[in-house]
């Protein structure tokens, strides 16, 4: 196996950036809302702060529309620099058979979201409204792609339901992935050096849970006290595929293929998520004929029946911390 390319250097006094990538509409701002409930519900040794006021603010203003109000926070229609730090353990980097220590050790993990309108991700440029000039970047060019080029770890999300009806995931991935690769020094035979944590959003939706039901994809954790079901990480990357298979305008193929091509496989990892979880009821308990957490409303907008539980929406985050963690 060849060895990765040396990664983008942390700036900002040790800050490790992760970003956030995919098509419009693709669930970026609702993900980053469930951000603080998921850490809040999570049994993991974690904290979300914000480092600006604006970052503090939406976490604010969207947890408390998602959790109180039961509405999803509106699209992103400008650039927003969404700066939090998320305090977490890791397993020890220095612990080994020959070195004795504590199993795992604090670490800071200090990480910018760069949210910004999905349309900055399209592939041509005439899909953009304009350059967006994302803040912090400290390249000469600081749009979209050279912000993501010197981020350590990635997210990117793809909407199975937007996917199976516009088939655009690869339309706003293969321009951002040119563009980073045009940005990144790779020696030859070497790749993109990031991690990439590939998130299919929406399970909570009937027809992306009825296909993992039907297919058997489903799985229990003995340590989820409401025993939601999920989709396990390790079968997630053959689920996303299988999900897609058939679908006349679906081409998250090429997604999967340049990925494959362009990254190391070992630094990514697919999963399965949900922002806002299943719909418990007054049972407190999950149920197979009632559990979407989603009701339809008037002109085609929808509202949130219950309590948010969000399902993999902070174990992305822990798995890149983890990662750059380790490289030190």
């Amino acid at each position: 196996m060849t060895t990765p390319v040396q990664a983008p250097a942390a700036t900002e006094q040790g800050l490790r950036r992760v970003g956030l990538w995919g098509a419009a509409a693709s669930g970026k701002s609702t993900f980053l809302s469930a951000l603080f409930i998921a850490a809040m519900r999570s049994s993991n040794d974690l904290r979300v702060k914000g480092r600006n006021d604006e970052s503090t603010d939406f976490l604010v203003r969207n947890t408390h529309a998602l959790n109180a109000q039961h509405q999803f926070p509106p699209p992103t229609m400008q650039q927003q620099a969404l700066s939090w730090t998320l305090q977490m353990s890791v397993p020890n980097p220095a612990r080994s058979r020959w070195r004795k220590g504590p199993a795992t050790v604090p670490f800071d993990f200090r990480i910018d979201l760069q949210d910004a309108p999905g349309r900055a991700y399209a592939a041509v440029p005439e899909v953009q409204s304009a350059r967006l000039q994302l803040p912090g970047g400290e390249d000469d060019e600081p749009d979209v792609a050279s912000y993501l080029a010197n981020c350590q770890g990635l997210l990117l999300l793809i909407d199975p339901i937007r996917e199976r009806e516009l088939g655009d995931a690869h339309e706003f991935f293969h321009g951002t992935l040119l563009r980073i690769a045009q940005r990144v020094e790779m020696p030859p035979g070497q790749r993109l050096p990031h991690y990439i944590a590939v998130c299919v959003t929406k399970f909570d939706d009937p027809s992306v849970f009825r296909f993992a039901r039907n297919n058997e994809f489903l799985s229990y954790s003995e340590d989820d006290p409401l025993m939601f079901p999920r989709v396990h990480d390790d079968e997630a990357e053959r689920f996303m595929r299988e999900l897609f298979t058939g679908s006349p305008l679906s081409d998250v193929d090429l997604v999967h293929g340049g990925l494959r091509q362009y990254f190391y496989p070992e630094r990514i990892r697919y999963f399965v998520t949900s922002a806002v979880g299943f719909y418990l009821g007054q049972s407190g308990e999950f149920r197979e004929d009632d559990y979407w957490n989603v009701v339809p409303i008037d002109d085609g907008q929808f509202q949130i029946r219950g309590q948010i539980h969000p399902i993999n929406v902070a174990e992305p985050l822990l798995w890149l911390g983890q990662c750059i963690a380790a490289e030190g």
